[in-house]
């Protein structure tokens, strides 16, 4: 997510892991179905139009949507009919994300 000085040069993401009652864990990653929107940076843009004169940069919210079999992939402990928990950490870094929807979707 952009955060008002620059645009970062690295991207960022975040991985989503869902619980089971039995303390079963799986867990996917925007990578494994897409990736996040980047800010387009039209600080330069905006800042040499005197009608602008502002840094109007911004980030655009977008639908991030994982099929169910991102989360049954590997057989074993994880129960995909009883999910107590949704796990979202930001990686590789701890710059915040920001999405308008977030989707576990079954065909």
């Amino acid at each position: 997510m952009w955060n008002g000085t620059s645009v970062p040069a690295a991207a960022t993401s975040f991985s989503l892991g869902l619980e089971d009652d039995a303390h079963g864990r799986s867990g996917s990653t925007p990578d494994d179905v897409g990736s996040l929107v980047r800010p387009y940076d039209r600080k330069s843009d905006d800042l040499a139009d005197p009608e602008v004169a502002t840094d109007l940069t911004k980030t655009m919210l977008a639908t991030v949507r994982f099929p169910l079999g991102c989360f049954t992939r590997a057989p074993g402990s994880f129960d995909v009919h009883h999910v107590r928990a949704l796990l979202i950490r930001t990686r590789p870094d701890d710059r915040p994300i920001a999405f308008d929807q977030l989707q576990i979707v079954t065909p």
